[in-house]
């Protein structure tokens, strides 16, 4: 069998993909400063790669370079937060067809597991863990989908939200309402439901268009205060 030639990864690629994992996973917020020295010692490249790296992802929306003032994460409004989630949930729901149809028995039950322990998480109110197995388990179902295409598209969209999303959840109904959610996502990935599963998905994620949006007003609340929001 031919051995396949790697290509070496450029300091740009590598800055590109570390910056992406840092935008989907919620650790910078909507309007955060990109503070260019800490991004380049943490990735492990100069601040020329890097500075080309803010570029592209410039292009793509997730990053806001401003002349003279370096970059930060564009801030998100309510109108964008509408008009994305309806698009996320049609990409969810067709990640959670496909999952349905293709999950071995073991993959199943490896959702099950994360899905007990971020229910435990949810019982004890540890936002922190819940929201860690809360994106695993939502990032199980893209890869059982089995589509790169899907997932560059999911991805590429939950960047611009990720730093609020992961804040958005509330103590009260609403987040009680996802873990419901949750929990009809497994029973119909168990039953191989596809259609089912992809409409769960698209419900959840107008729960959580809803949490978002209730973050976002009340981020805006704390600005008009002068407080920074929590």
């Amino acid at each position: 069998m031919a051995e396949v030639e790697a290509f070496p990864v450029s300091a740009t690629d590598k800055a590109v993909a570390h910056l992406r994992r840092l935008l989907g996973s919620g650790r910078l917020r909507p309007g955060e400063r990109l503070k260019e020295q800490e991004l380049s010692s943490e990735i492990g490249v100069s601040r020329t790669p890097l500075r080309e790296a803010l570029k592209l992802l410039a292009q793509e929306g997730l990053v806001e370079v401003l002349p003279n003032r370096g970059a930060r994460v564009p801030l998100v409004s309510e109108a964008e937060i509408d008009d994305l989630f309806p698009v996320m949930g049609a990409l969810e729901g067709l990640a959670g067809t496909r999952a349905a149809a293709k999950a071995s028995d073991a993959d199943i039950d490896d959702v099950w597991a994360l899905h007990y322990q971020m229910a435990a998480a949810w019982r004890r109110r540890d936002r922190a863990t819940y929201h860690r197995l809360n994106r695993e388990i939502h990032d199980h179902l893209l890869r059982l989908a089995d589509s790169p295409t899907l997932t560059r598209l999911h991805g590429a969209l939950d960047a611009r939200v990720a730093g609020i999303r992961f804040e958005a959840e509330t103590d009260g109904a609403l987040w009680d309402r996802a873990m419901a959610e949750h929990e009809d996502m497994l029973k119909a990935l168990e039953a191989r439901d596809g259609p089912a599963l992809g409409a769960v998905l698209q419900r959840h994620l107008e729960t959580k268009r809803e949490t978002v949006l209730a973050a976002l007003q009340e981020g805006l609340a704390a600005a008009g205060d002068g407080k920074r929001p929590a």
